[in-house]
């Protein structure tokens, strides 16, 4: 029973890593052709071989990277949705324990509250088939712009749950372990939607890269600090039963 609560989903840091040198490779690529084409032409020649090359490098590794940022943003959902299901079997446990009725009550109540938490994967997808329509059709248009507000409904609600389940964690093992188990699950940060935006367009999608590696990061510190913490809890309800 313990055993099914310690595996979790995790997100791949390595791909957040790989998505942001494939990016900087793409605009290197991307920079490096014009300002080489443009010197030609000045020149009198026309290089356009070379400027096709570091077209299709761009295109490629900008594809690469793109695929790799996808899966890591979708991995961010699928981790706190593990962590809420695996949360949800261990309260269940627990409520099977508990001799006391205001104590099987604590436990349902904590159990609503990680219920209620919502992830709107549905964003994230249309989100990724608006990009896709967006790079078929090369429309830089309404298509984007819609794309982005689903993106920044996704986020939203990525940063929205993470900071619900931190605060929720942090109480949940305070009140079950009556008292025994004073912890701070906050290593998730904080962060304002309108702000991450703002950052990203005035760094020029930088900090965008740095939100991904970052955010991957925090959340497995988070998960792997909570599956301790839960199996300490779990293990004392079995020891006291």
């Amino acid at each position: 029973m313990i055993v099914s609560f310690l595996d979790e989903k995790k997100v791949s840091v390595g791909l957040a890593i790989g998505a942001i040198v494939l990016e900087i490779i793409a605009a290197i690529a991307w920079i490096g052709g014009i300002s080489h084409t443009a010197s030609m032409i000045m020149k009198g020649y026309a290089d356009y071989e070379t400027f096709l090359g570091a077209l299709a490098i761009a295109v490629i590794f900008g594809i690469i990277a793109a695929i790799f940022q996808f899966i890591v943003m979708n991995q961010w959902a699928n981790a706190l949705k593990m962590n809420k299901d695996n949360t949800k079997i261990v309260l269940d446990y627990l409520s099977m324990k508990a001799q006391d009725t205001e104590e099987k009550f604590d436990i349902s109540l904590i159990r609503n509250k990680i219920e209620s938490i919502e992830i709107k994967t549905w964003a994230f997808w249309l989100y990724l088939v608006l990009y896709i329509l967006n790079f078929i059709t090369l429309s830089y248009g309404i298509l984007k712009i819609i794309g982005l507000i689903f993106l920044a409904i996704y986020l939203q609600s990525v940063l929205s749950a993470s900071s619900q389940l931190q605060d929720i964690k942090t109480k949940m093992y305070t009140a079950l372990s009556k008292g025994e188990m004073l912890v701070n699950l906050n290593l998730i940060k904080p962060r304002n939607i309108g702000l991450v935006i703002l950052l990203s367009i005035i760094t020029l999608g930088i900090y965008a890269y740095y939100l991904l590696f970052a955010l991957s990061k925090e959340i497995n510190a988070f998960i792997e600090q909570d599956k301790e913490l839960r199996n300490k809890l779990v293990l004392q309800t079995v020891k006291s039963s």
